[in-house]
């Protein structure tokens, strides 16, 4: 009886020293004009790119088990094996743009390129921890 209950508590600080939330990385908020140019030429058009030349994360999303509507994103650094969550507070979940060491997220829903002066975005630094 007491050896599946050891095994869940290790299970448990594993998966916890393997995966960080998005919200305990250094975040800025910076506005469209800020972006770096690769990051506006794609920001309207797709919901995930990695830019950089080798890739260095993943994108990985995961249908609850309980809640079939609801999806678990991750992105899962390929450097240290590292899951990063993506469980957003205040930023909105349209778009993921990664670009060298950061991923950029819109602020705002439904973000058109006509209005672009107007957004400003979350520049996350994935490369830290």
């Amino acid at each position: 009886m007491k050896n599946p209950i050891i095994l869940i508590i290790i299970c448990f600080i594993f998966y916890g020293c393997t995966s960080k939330g998005i919200e305990s990385f250094d975040t800025e908020i910076i506005q469209y004009k800020d972006l770096p140019n690769k990051v506006k030429e794609v920001m309207f058009e797709t919901e995930y790119i990695e830019l950089n030349k080798i890739l260095r994360f993943e994108h990985v999303s995961k249908q609850d088990r309980i809640l079939p509507w609801v999806y678990n994103s991750e992105i899962h650094r390929k450097s240290d094996g590292k899951k990063i969550k993506l469980n957003f507070s205040t930023e909105h979940r349209s778009r993921y743009i990664i670009h060298e060491n950061y991923m950029y997220v819109p602020k705002h829903y439904n973000i058109y390129k006509a209005d672009s002066l107007k957004y400003s975005f979350s520049r996350f630094y994935l490369e830290q921890n």
